[in-house]
């Protein structure tokens, strides 16, 4: 008997009345073990519903652990490949720039290698520039400027015997001048 028929039995004797279980299923034995196995039968399903819901639960908890574990090799992994192929880099001084292209999904190895040739691609279009400006620039300009140019300034201030010592100077100077 459960603590419920138990209470209503006991009531019911109290007052001398049929109990509510007893009155809708009777008192005999049979219909109570009936009543009985029912019950366990809901408390049963009730469970493996509760049951099947872990089980789905663990499932996806299961499948969480595998997806960020797989992660972290691949990352484990990358890091390896790059710490081999550039070892005086440091993982720390990777600029955001390559992490950004590692969040698309590139290799971190390939994205370094790109950011390094974006790098000396630009190092050689300013060395071209700088080249250029350099055959049609009058020089370093102030007191610390190589003896192979002059300023206008400075030849004016010469003496003729400076001039004379220094006339072939003077020459190349006046190319540059404008």
């Amino acid at each position: 008997m459960t603590e419920i028929e138990i209470f209503e039995s006991n009531l019911a004797q109290e007052s001398n009345e049929e109990s509510p279980t007893e009155s809708i299923y009777g008192t005999e034995p049979e219909e109570r073990s009936s009543l009985n196995t029912s019950t366990e039968e809901i408390n049963s399903e009730a469970r493996i519903a509760v049951l099947n819901e872990e089980i789905s639960l663990l499932k996806e908890e299961l499948e969480a652990y595998k997806t960020a574990k797989e992660r972290q090799e691949k990352i484990a992994e990358q890091l390896n490949e790059f710490s081999a192929l550039f070892p005086e880099i440091a993982v720390k001084s990777i600029p955001d720039e390559v992490w950004d292209t590692v969040k698309k999904g590139n290799s971190l190895t390939a994205s370094y290698a790109l950011y390094e040739r974006k790098i000396q691609e630009a190092a050689k279009r300013i060395e071209k520039i700088n080249s250029r400006n350099a055959v049609s620039s009058a020089g370093i300009a102030g007191k610390d400027m190589p003896s192979e140019y002059f300023s206008p300034e400075e030849v004016r201030k010469m003496s003729q015997s400076e001039v004379r010592a220094n006339f072939a100077k003077i020459k190349r100077s006046m190319e540059k001048w404008n």
